[in-house]
This record gives structure tokens, C-alpha cells and sequence, in this order.
């Protein structure tokens, strides 16, 4: 890459992705830093690509709003097609959360009702994210969060971009509407945003794995963990509304990133919970967190417990199942 794009003067590479690199740039015009985002060259002949990327600038162009970040220009040249951004200086969430861990309730909250602000303002404007995750919001050093990325928006009333058979987004958190490739809406996004707030509090994804089908997996067919097994002192409400947030059926999701909010609105009030939960382990190895009698009888947080155990967990578990049953047939076969 050149010193030089245009009248724009390359200073580092801030990051680097499938579609192409983001560049801090001063502007010789204007005498400001900027982010130039451009399109890997080798990719600049494909035309979905050319019109994906053309529709982040539209995307971006029609919004904004405080946190979100600016877009100043689009230029599109013979192989070389770039968007002129405002430059943020901060770190992205994916990189605090990797830093620090779950972060506590009174710093995600504040974090995070940025970040639906932003949203609920972009659906406003009839455009939906599509790829929300923690590396694309980033966090100033004033506390400012910006949402960055809209490089798969779709406009209502929009053209479709993605061809049948495949999927946009990042797998840790997307929607299983995406997954399935089926016509996405707001719930889309609303369910990525409860995976984001999800591991902002537990500092882990519900659903992991080796490979993309298995991360997949989680999202289609299991329950993901109640957010309180790995921090026991979240607000019950709080759990709640993650919970609604990540529901399979789309209709069963918040009907907007407002009500979302609102919830959150209401958790932010209730007290966080010294939990004397002590978690059941067997030599070493952390099989359930004992609930609180009240969630005992809740089938599917047993269920949710269950799938998410290790290999020897699970085979804990049906030893020690076959052991009591085997215990119950000499019961009932000593007294007949």
C-alpha cells in the first residue's frame, strides 16, 4: 500500500478483515485524522462484494447519531474502492471483555444502553446491523461508545445480498434466522445483542466450540445457560431480560430494541444478588450451581445445565443414573 490514497496520507493499520483494511489516514485537506476502510484489491471485480461494500457507505451515510461513527466520503476508483470514517481512538469491547472479563453490572449497563440507543436510532432509519458483536463497538476513553461496521446492513426495501446457501455475520452471534439463511428483521439484531450483553456480564458466549456447525448448533437446537450459573450476583430481572433476548422464535424476542432497553431499564434498579449458592463439583470438575429452591423446579434450566456440561460430566451423570437404577430394580425385587 502506497504512503498515499488520494489526498489522503497513511499512518498505521488499524485492522484488517475479509473484505479489506482499515488505514488511520490524515486528511491533506482538512487536516484531520481519519479511517479509511478499503477493499481488499482482488475482490474489487466481484460485484455483490462491490455492491456490499457500496451499501455500507449508503448504510452509514443515512445515519446519524452520537454513537455512531461518521462517514465522511466514498470514493470509488479504477480497483480501488475505499470509505473515508471518523477515526475513534479507544478499544473495542471484544478486547476489554478479553482483557478484563465480565464486566459488572453498572459498567455494562453503561456501555450498553449506548449501544441500544444506537441500534434502536439505526432501525429508525430503516436499516438493520446484521453483524453486531463486541469488536464492532468501540469504547473511548471518556466512556463514549461508538458502533462501527455496517458492512452487511440491509435496508428494509432494500436488495438482498446474500445468495441462497449463504450467511452473513460472525457465528458466536448470530441469530438463528441468519443461520438458517431465512428473511431477517429487527429480532435479528435483537438476539446478537443479547449475546453481546451476555458475555459483557459472564465474560463467555452461551454457545462455544471447535468449529463453526458447532457453534451453530447451540444457537438452533440448545438452551443457552442462565447468565447467574457463571455470575451469581446479576439481577434476576437482568437474567430475564437476556434470556427473552436470545429466545429461538423471533416473535418471543423483545418487539423492539426499545422494550429491550426498558428492560434493562427496570434491572438497573433492582439490587444485585449476594448469591450462597455453592457450585457441585465431583473430584474437581464443576457439574451443576445449585439454584436457589424457587428455580428448581425450572425444567429448562436443568435442561440448559445439562447440554452445556463436559463429556465427563454428562457421563457422571448417566453412571450415576444407571447406579440408582440398578439401586431401585434390587429394591423392588427384594420386597416382591
Amino acid at each position: 500500500m502506497a504512503n498515499r490514497i488520494g489526498t489522503y496520507e497513511i499512518k498505521e493499520v488499524l485492522g484488517k478483515g475479509g473484505m479489506g483494511t482499515v488505514y488511520r489516514a490524515l486528511d491533506l485537506t482538512l487536516g484531520r485524522e481519519v479511517a479509511l476502510k478499503v477493499i481488499n484489491p482482488d475482490l474489487s471485480q466481484n460485484p455483490i462484494l462491490m455492491k456490499r461494500f457500496r451499501n455500507e457507505a449508503l448504510a452509514m451515510a443515512r445515519l446519524s447519531h452520537p454513537n455512531i461513527v461518521v462517514i465522511y466520503n466514498f470514493s470509488s476508483e479504477p480497483n480501488l474502492h475505499y470509505i473515508v470514517m471518523e477515526y475513534v481512538q479507544g478499544k473495542s469491547l471484544s478486547q476489554i471483555i478479553k482483557g478484563e472479563g465480565a464486566l459488572s453490572w453498572n459498567r455494562a449497563s453503561a456501555l450498553f444502553s449506548q449501544i441500544l440507543t444506537a441500534i434502536d436510532y439505526a432501525h429508525g432509519q430503516a436499516i438493520i446491523h446484521r453483524d453486531i458483536k463486541p469488536s464492532n463497538f468501540i469504547v473511548q476513553s471518556n466512556g463514549t461508545v461508538k458502533v462501527t461496521d455496517f458492512g452487511i446492513a440491509k435496508v428494509f426495501g432494500g436488495e438482498e445480498l446474500t445468495r441462497a446457501g449463504t450467511t452473513l455475520g460472525t457465528s458466536r452471534y448470530m441469530s438463528p434466522e441468519q443461520i438458517l439463511v431465512q428473511p431477517i428483521g429487527v429480532f435479528s439484531d435483537i438476539y446478537s445483542l443479547g449475546i453481546t450483553l451476555y458475555e459483557m456480564v459472564t465474560g463467555r458466549v452461551p454457545f462455544s466450540g471447535n468449529s463453526d456447525f458447532e457453534i451453530q448448533r447451540g444457537h438452533l437446537e440448545l438452551l443457552p445457560p442462565p447468565p447467574r450459573q457463571f455470575n451469581p450476583n446479576l439481577p434476576k430481572e437482568l437474567e430475564a431480560a437476556i434470556l427473552k433476548s436470545v429466545e429461538k422464535q423471533p416473535q418471543r424476542r423483545f418487539s423492539s430494541v426499545r422494550h429491550f432497553l426498558e428492560a434493562l431499564s427496570l434491572a438497573e434498579g433492582a439490587e444485585p444478588r449476594q448469591s450462597e449458592e455453592k457450585p457441585l463439583t465431583i473430584r474437581g470438575e464443576r457439574l451443576f450451581h445449585l439454584p436457589n429452591w424457587k428455580n428448581a423446579f425450572f425444567l429448562d434450566r436443568w435442561i440448559a445445565r445439562y447440554q452445556n456440561l463436559s463429556s465427563k460430566g454428562k457421563l457422571i451423570i448417566a453412571l450415576t443414573g444407571i447406579l440408582l437404577f440398578v439401586i431401585f430394580l434390587i429394591i423392588v425385587f427384594s420386597i416382591s
